[in-house]
Parts: C-alpha cells; structure tokens; sequence
C-alpha cells in the first residue's frame, strides 16, 4: 500500500491532538508543534493541500472552506480610503 502523503499524516495528527486537547484534557503542546511542522511543510513545498480541506467539506462545513480559500485577484481597482472625521488632511 502507498504511504499518504506527509500534508496528510500532518493534517490527521493535528486533527487528533486538538480532539485530546478540547476533549480530554491533552496539553497544547502538540497542537503547536504540529502547526509547526505544517508551516515548514508549506514553506518547503509552497503548499499544504487546500483539495483536502474541499475533501472534509462536510465536517468542516461550506463557510470554513470558503474562508480559507485562496482568494481570487481584484479585478477592480481598490477605492482609496476617506480621511476619518476630524482628521487632519494628509494624515
């Protein structure tokens, strides 16, 4: 049988350390050494593997995919802000 992935160990791993630390009483500790060890796969491979976050779409729910979906590029230029109220211009 193929190995999965090392994105994918991760991504489970995470999932069971959250489950022991929300629900059992496990330390933080893991949970931050996990994100850790995503991190550095995303910054070595450029990627963590969005596809499986759309593969969990039912336990994660639509709202969450969405939210961490790479965001499309701006097709309109953004509009420059207003000074607030009772600023002083240029400030």
């Amino acid at each position: 049988m193929e190995r999965p992935p090392a994105r994918i160990n991760l991504l489970l791993k995470l999932g069971i350390a959250v489950y022991a630390e929300q629900r059992l009483g496990g330390a933080h500790e893991p949970v931050e050494r996990i994100l850790a060890a995503l991190d550095s796969h995303a910054a070595e491979y450029q990627e963590v593997g969005l596809d499986h976050l759309h593969a969990a779409h039912d336990v994660l729910g639509k709202e969450f995919v969405e939210h961490h979906a790479p965001a499309a590029a701006p097709t309109q230029p953004a509009v420059p802000s207003q000074p607030a109220e009772g600023a002083p211009a240029g400030a």
